[in-house]
């Protein structure tokens, strides 16, 4: 994404409907399937500027990865309880943080 876009999602992606509506979808998929433990972690990879570690980080200790430096940034300014690391990377083979995970997301 341009990093204007970035930009503009770190503004509106807390109270835009669309992304308050599949966080909490997401959420409710969380609760419902996957059993908490105090001893597992999430891991989101494309985390862009961070609208869903908060939610994430509610259910379980979180590693996010980002390709984008400016998304990273904003991502690490929100300073959420719960994330463990907000790392450089990408998919397919540029990821670096290592499971084992709980739960694997790419919102």
């Amino acid at each position: 994404m341009k990093p204007e876009v970035y930009e503009k999602f770190s503004f509106v992606e807390d109270e835009h409907w669309w992304f308050k509506a599949r966080r909490k979808y997401v959420q409710r998929l969380i609760e419902r399937y996957i059993m908490p433990d105090v001893s597992d972690v999430f891991c989101e990879v494309g985390c862009g500027t961070g609208g869903n570690l908060r939610m994430l980080a509610s259910h379980e200790p979180v590693d996010a990865v980002e390709m984008d430096a400016s998304g990273r940034e904003s991502a690490k300014i929100k300073n959420v309880d719960g994330v463990r690391s907000i790392e450089a990377g990408s998919l397919p083979y540029n990821l670096p943080v290592k499971g084992p995970y709980k739960g694997v997301f790419s919102l």
